[in-house]
């Protein structure tokens, strides 16, 4: 799951033009946190957050 959420947020960061990096920025998150939810389950504040820079809900990154 956590890989999925990862995967939906660099491809609707990739047609937005941001970096994974920009998005962390934007979102107030640390360096390498979006990084980490290749493997680890992300804390839902921080999905929330980077749904908000992408503008799309969260179920949008949940989606398999």
């Amino acid at each position: 799951m956590s890989e999925k959420i990862y995967k939906n947020v660099s491809e609707l960061a990739k047609q937005k033009k941001l970096s994974i990096m920009e998005v962390e920025k934007r979102a107030e998150l640390s360096n390498g946190t979006i990084g980490k939810w290749r493997n680890n389950i992300p804390k839902i504040s921080s999905v929330e957050a980077v749904a908000r820079v992408l503008k799309v809900s969260v179920d949008r990154l949940l989606r398999e």
